[in-house]
């Protein structure tokens, strides 16, 4: 018997089917109006299909999707690329890890050895993939290998939270006896932010910062079971709401927190780019950039209640801006517009401050800084989430790559029609004469990207 939530979500394929002539659906395509998404249901179909994930799918279930044109594998034929030896010897310690953990959750800082006694991280290697394949930078035969493994594209509270083998470093187990300390004398971990302590070589630490990012960790299931279990012992409260502090919250402050909330839900930041202002259904204006300079004012002259701080922090906060944060809002922006991160060393961009920022020089700076090891994993996170190009990578092969990626994309079906302007528009894509979409050579290209001001 069929479940009515499957044949629910095989019509909307069938639709997809009838409009588009296929069902190369996009991994992030949602049904309009709806909260279904039909990318991710596709591509599970197909994985169970290929025995790649758990589930089973009846003869009825298989007749109907191959009625609509279902491709059971993906990335084969003469379009196959070849694999560099590198991705492959990565891929094969991943294949190792699946083989004896049956997953690819793989810890942020999994360090393994090479054939050549060569230290890589492994679990820095498997996020590299996810994002590259959220930005359709990762090619189809890479795609097919991985899933081979039963690699989750998306990991979230769900998937992503297990018992990690991983033993807790020295570093964690250091700060988390400064906790302990805290919680003996005060009896709860409910700590400042801003608090901090001196460990036993007489480094301070942000213990109130640290205690934040163990709640975030343990959002994302970061945190293996010995670390809840640690923590617990001494009284970790993990969701930071109502109930657990003094200082009530303003219905007014929760009000705007919301507003600020569906902001970050449509653009997965906080890092207002302008005087945003958004209509509240009483017809009132709420000024959003304003708001959030006045949390973070608050925040430094400790007026926040631990429950405001909590709930800002759960959607990234950034207490302190710098001109860090500022080049690299002027780089989202440069993003949004033109879909690439691909900047000419002496380009600069004036921001809504009439403030010069050199954006060529400063991309130029992160690559030294991350080439020497200083630059921090947040803000590499940060970078990659908008998929930065470094100046030490070949520039003409990242174009070629770039393009090709993309239009390989496009020719399955995969790529938005938003997408697909925006590679119009930056000279990726072009007209040919008969009025087509065709790839643009990467010397072309090259031509555009220099037009930009």
């Amino acid at each position: 018997m069929i479940s009515k939530k499957w044949l629910c979500n095989y019509s909307f394929a069938k639709k997809y089917y009838e409009e588009y002539g296929n069902l190369n659906v996009n991994y992030y395509y949602k049904v309009k109006d709806k909260e279904i998404n039909l990318g991710v249901w596709i591509s599970h179909q197909r994985c169970v299909y290929n025995g790649t994930v758990d589930g089973t799918l009846t003869k009825k279930q298989i007749d109907l999707l191959n009625e609509i044109g279902m491709v059971w594998k993906i990335g084969r034929g003469k379009h196959k690329r070849k694999i560099s030896k590198e991705w492959i010897s990565k891929y094969n310690l991943a294949k190792k890890y699946y083989e004896i953990h049956n997953n690819l959750l793989i810890p942020a800082l999994y360090f393994v050895k090479d054939e050549d006694d060569k230290e890589i991280n492994l679990g820095a290697w498997i996020a590299c993939q996810r994002q590259l394949y959220k930005n359709c930078k990762l090619s189809l035969e890479k795609v097919e290998l991985l899933e081979k493994l039963k690699m989750v594209w998306e990991v979230g509270r769900g998937n992503g939270k297990r018992k990690q083998e991983k033993k807790p470093s020295s570093i964690w187990l250091c700060n988390y006896d400064l906790a302990k300390k805290y919680y003996e004398e005060f009896h709860d971990l409910l700590i400042p932010a801003l608090y901090n302590v001196e460990n036993k070589d007489g480094k301070k630490i942000k213990l109130g910062t640290w205690i934040s990012n163990q709640r975030v960790a343990y959002k994302n299931g970061k945190l293996n079971e010995e670390q809840i279990e640690l923590l617990e012992k001494i009284g970790m409260v993990w969701s930071v709401g109502k109930g657990n502090f003094k200082r009530k919250t303003s219905k007014e402050w929760i009000h705007n927190y919301n507003l600020l909330k569906g902001y970050y839900n449509i653009y997965i930041n906080i890092l207002v780019m302008s005087n945003c202002k958004v209509i509240c259904k009483s017809g009132k204006e709420v000024n959003l950039k304003k708001w959030l300079e006045d949390q973070r004012f608050a925040y430094k002259n400790g007026k926040l209640n631990e429950e405001q701080i909590g709930l800002l922090e759960e959607i990234g906060m950034v207490w302190i801006i710098d001109e860090w944060i500022e080049n690299y809002k002027a780089l989202y922006i440069y993003n949004q517009s033109y879909g690439d991160t691909f900047i000419n060393k002496n380009y600069a961009f004036t921001d809504k401050n009439i403030v010069k920022r050199e954006l060529g020089e400063w991309i130029v700076s992160q690559t030294v800084e991350k080439e020497k090891g200083m630059l921090s994993s947040d803000k590499i996170r940060l970078l990659d989430e908008i998929g930065v190009r470094y100046y030490d990578e070949d520039y003409y092969i990242s174009k070629f790559r770039y393009i090709n990626n993309n239009y390989n994309y496009y020719l399955r079906g995969y790529l938005s029609n938003e997408r697909v302007n925006l590679l119009l528009k930056s000279g990726a894509f072009i007209y040919s004469d008969d009025n087509k979409i065709v790839a643009n050579t990467v010397e072309k290209f090259s031509e555009e990207i220099q037009k930009r001001l």
